[in-house]
């Protein structure tokens, strides 16, 4: 009897994990508030957008905004304004399903950022974000992270969870725009504001990509997002992120810190995965009832 107990339970551990195969579950068909801080350094070279800054490590090509960060808190929401319009749509409610403290740590990098030339340049194109897991609490640290190759590495290396492009729509009406900023940062502002949106990039796979993808956001040029990024970034020359990477064809870059919530929608579990869960149950639950109906 203990071995069918156990052979049952195996089966369904294997159905449970394609509906949970992330390290962290994230509640389904719910609204999240992600907090993450942040290290970056942004292409400064000159006003018109020339020069390039080289991501260090060699694989992730060159960019004009790139960094590393560190997710402190995951917490649900809900539905504020009752729209799904930008990410005012979704206010935490204060009850923490993560906490960067403890219980491991979700991390990972940005980069492929392009600044808009000249007078715009408070706008960008492109972009991306990889999210990361390590069983370990603080197995990263931004205190210590300078813009290297050793850094790309440690910020990068665990368990993928999921890839989000930036897309276009943070400005109404305008279809090329992915991050607006309310200063030019070429210019090396003190503090500023900038806000994106974002959507998972299924077919680079992750633990966290099926969940997220839920399109619950409307742009500024009416398609759908899954992510919404409200961001407030400082200049900070202190931390060593202002000498440009070796390869770059950027000659100065500025070191910035971002302090940034994230505000997403997750989805419901496939039905097709919470009927053969339930099969499964049920099944286990027969043969046991019918087993000790035959040793009574």
């Amino acid at each position: 009897m203990r071995k069918l107990l156990a052979m049952s339970a195996m089966a369904l551990l294997c159905v449970a994990g394609t509906a949970a195969a992330a390290p962290i579950t994230l509640p389904a068909d719910s609204p999240l508030s992600i907090k993450f801080t942040n290290v970056e350094q942004i292409n400064t070279t000159d006003v018109n957008g020339t020069g390039s800054i080289l991501v260090p490590g060699g694989l992730y090509g060159t960019t004009d905004n790139w960094g590393v960060f560190r997710v402190s808190t995951v917490e649900t929401g809900f539905i504020s304004n009752g729209t799904p319009a930008g990410g005012t749509g979704i206010t935490p409610s204060g009850d923490q399903i993560f906490n960067g403290s403890t219980g491991g740590t979700i991390y990972g990098i940005f980069y492929g950022n392009q600044i808009t030339a000249g007078t715009n340049a408070q706008h960008a194109t492109g972009g991306t974000v990889d999210l990361y897991w390590s069983d370990v609490s603080n197995a990263v640290s931004l205190a210590t992270a300078l813009p290297n190759a050793a850094t790309v590495t440690a910020f990068t290396t665990g368990t993928f969870l999921a890839r989000v492009n930036f897309v276009p729509g943070s400005i109404v009406g305008d279809a090329s725009t992915t991050i607006e900023s309310d200063s030019n940062v070429t210019t090396q502002q003190g503090t500023g504001q900038s806000s994106a949106f974002g959507n998972v990039d299924l077919s680079a796979g992750g633990a966290w990509a099926a969940s997220l993808d839920r399109n619950w956001f409307i742009t500024g040029i009416g398609t759908r997002a899954d992510v919404s990024f409200q961001n407030d970034f400082t200049r900070a020359s202190s931390i060593g992120w202002d000498a440009c990477p070796a390869g770059s064809t950027a000659t100065i870059c500025s070191g910035f810190t971002s302090n940034d919530p994230v505000s997403a929608f997750t989805v419901i579990p496939e039905p097709a995965t919470l009927t053969l869960l339930g099969v499964g149950l049920a099944g286990v639950a027969a043969r046991r009832r019918k087993m000790l109906a035959t040793r009574a």
